[in-house]
């Protein structure tokens, strides 16, 4: 026969959870781990029965305790063990008889447990597994979202730097042309006047169109000058307070010629109350003189350019309009822009390097103001309006 001392020293060092009890259920002895398991003492556990410690139905542990008195073997089960903080520790249970050395000794029972998760356990881990899942999906999510954005930046940013490199390609083609093309008439007459065969008639022609693609040529260099300087945060203005009308006026006669040459009627209307105001008198000529240059090129003969100064509350505009043919829709949004032509080509019928206006908008914005352009469309003119406070 087993005795209950001889159970604890047994079974005080082995891991699983075991007692001994009585066939009827009293429990007699608990290890240490049995103890730990359900939070209370040996002296606690020890006198009281298996119905009283575990949750099952009585007529089930009625059974079970038959089942383990009357098998010669191992009987497995599963008891619902309540703990000393009154949760619920749902274990499996391994049963033996253990036999008497003799008849007069009544047999016990005893039981190993090994410890299940109790439901509400389970749920919790359950829960937990889902929130890391949970989690972990949310985390892939936004890391499949971000490489999907730094991919469409990335792909946003090398179509616009191959956008750009284009663009300089075609405007290196188109400066070298420009700058040639005057630079060609320039040599060309400077050798006919060298050979001395001409009359004074021929002299003069000669002189006069050295001259003029001289002047041209200068053009060229002072807009890419200005370009520069704006580009490099070099261009400086020399505010004062100044008059328009003078400015403008200008601007007009320094283009008549050209607007004679092609019969294109320059009409003005301008206020005189719309001045003064505070401004570098010669970059604002430049800026009127871009736009009405532009317009005149780009209108055909017998056409019409007008230019009007006006004081509208606490700014004043200038209008630039003429009947000439006009911007497309695709390209209105990018006619200010740097190294940007409606057409790009060296055959094209327009010369000059599309830089007048781009020139146009940063002298305007460092001046405060604003400038904007309209058009309804190829063949119908355009607009051109400048905004200046007063």
């Amino acid at each position: 026969m087993v005795s209950p001392e001889q159970f604890l020293e047994f079974a005080k060092v082995l891991p699983e959870p075991m007692l001994l009890m009585a066939q009827k259920g009293q429990i007699l002895a608990v290890n240490p781990s049995f103890s730990k398991l359900l939070g209370l003492s040996p002296q606690i556990v020890q006198g009281k029965t298996l119905f009283e410690l575990v949750t099952n139905p009585p007529h089930q542990v009625k059974q079970y305790l038959r089942n383990c008195s009357s098998s010669g073997e191992m009987v497995i089960g599963a008891l619902a063990w309540t703990t000393n903080n009154g949760e619920t520790c749902l274990c499996r249970c391994e049963g033996a008889t253990v036999r008497p050395s003799s008849p007069e000794f009544p047999a016990l029972i005893l039981l190993r447990l090994k410890q299940r998760e109790s439901a509400s356990t389970r749920f919790i881990l359950l829960n937990k597994k889902i929130d890391e899942l949970a989690k972990e999906i949310r985390l892939r999510q936004q890391l499949e979202e971000e490489r999907a954005k730094l991919l469409v930046q990335e792909q946003k940013a090398r179509a616009e730097a191959e956008k750009m490199n284009r663009l300089k390609d075609e405007f290196l083609s188109t400066i070298s042309h420009e700058l040639r093309t005057p630079l060609n008439a320039i040599l060309g007459w400077s050798g006919i006047l060298q050979s001395k065969n001409l009359d004074e008639a021929g002299l003069n022609r000669g002189l006069q169109i050295i001259e003029r693609n001289a002047i041209s040529q200068a053009h060229l260099i002072d807009d890419l000058l200005d370009v520069s300087r704006i580009i490099t945060g070099k261009m400086r203005l020399q505010i004062r307070a100044m008059e328009l009308l003078p400015v403008i006026k200008a601007a007009i006669d320094t283009l008549k010629p050209a607007a004679d040459a092609k019969n294109i009627r320059l009409q003005s209307a301008l206020d005189p109350a719309a001045s003064p105001i505070l401004g570098d008198s010669e970059r604002l000529q430049q800026i009127v003189w871009n736009l009405l240059s532009n317009a005149v090129k780009f209108t055909p003969k017998q056409g019409e350019v007008t230019i009007v100064l006006q004081r509208i509350n606490s700014h004043v505009e200038i209008v630039v309009a003429d009947t000439g043919q006009g911007i497309s829709a695709e390209f209105l949004p990018y006619v200010f822009e740097r190294f940007r032509q409606a057409n790009s080509s060296t055959s094209r019928s327009f010369g000059g390097l599309g830089l007048g206006l781009a020139i146009v908008r940063q002298l305007v914005e460092l001046h405060g103001g604003t400038v904007q352009a309209e058009s309804r469309g190829e063949g119908q003119g355009a607009t051109f309006t400048v905004k200046l406070p007063c």
